[in-house]
């Protein structure tokens, strides 16, 4: 064992309480104000269908999850509003993120409301090397509740993305990826003990309490130590494999540019 099978958050997606499916119309995308070859893309194979919609299209469930500041950006054109989201991007998570940030603040184009197959969401979208490219958040949860998982010990700035921004935040494409929604996430322990792992470093961590909060498209993921409420320390999983590393934001931050192809 000691790794988490291919495929392993899409089954999660489905079975861990998330709201009833939300309607996602076959070539939706061809409506709402953006790059053709966008739409495309959307409309293709995505590990996740979503679809952009217009504030018009909210319905009243949907705006009662979605934050004021959502709907102000949305209504902003092109770079205005990338302006606005990044405000507040700045005021709940000041200095993470930087490369990530300042990309979105030079190459951002739009920023629409869209919705999941489970939940409204916010698109941004960026001009990309080959092309534009989405990346996507859910609502942000005012408390974090999970069945299994403490996840009021989650470093803070962790709790901040997902009470503050966005509970769940990714790229759109065929792959699974991103910071995953907080009732998706799993201890590493789950999928072995300490004995089927390469752990490096001099400190070995419990494994039941190592959770994975963000996944590259390959399968590796960046992990955090319920407990550490205050740190930026954490782990590089991949297989079976775990490598202690000092500031997870700058490892999100490098994984997230090179999905931007940056």
């Amino acid at each position: 064992m000691g790794q988490a099978p291919h495929g392993l958050r899409s089954r999660l997606a489905l079975t861990n309480g998330r709201d009833s499916p939300l309607t996602i119309e076959e070539g939706r995308n061809t409506l709402v104000d953006i790059p053709q070859e966008l739409a495309a893309e959307l409309d293709g194979t995505l590990a996740e269908p979503i679809s952009l919609i217009d504030i018009a299209d909210l319905s009243t469930r949907e705006r009662a999850v979605v934050p004021s500041w959502w709907i102000e950006a949305a209504e902003k054109p092109g770079q205005e509003a990338v302006v606005h989201a990044l405000a507040h991007w700045d005021a709940v998570l000041p200095g993470m993120l930087p490369k990530f940030t300042a990309q979105l603040a030079k190459a951002g184009v739009a920023i629409h409301l869209g919705r999941s197959e489970a939940k409204p969401i916010l698109a941004y979208v960026l001009t990309g090397d080959s092309g534009p490219v989405c990346w996507y958040g859910y609502p942000p949860s005012a408390q974090l509740r999970h069945p299994t998982l403490e996840l009021g010990r989650l470093p803070s700035t962790i709790r901040a993305l997902y009470t503050g921004l966005h509970d769940g935040f990714k790229r759109a494409t065929a792959f699974e990826n991103g910071f995953p929604v907080s009732t998706e996430l799993f201890p590493v322990g789950q999928y072995g003990s300490p004995e089927e792992f390469e752990i490096g470093g001099g400190h070995k961590p419990d494994l039941d309490a190592l959770v994975p909060i963000f996944f590259d498209w390959a399968g590796a993921s960046i992990c955090v130590e319920l407990g550490d409420t205050e740190g930026r320390s954490g782990w590089h999983w991949s297989e079976a494999s775990l490598r202690p590393y000092s500031d997870i934001w700058e490892m999100a931050d490098n994984w997230i540019m090179s999905m931007l192809g940056r």
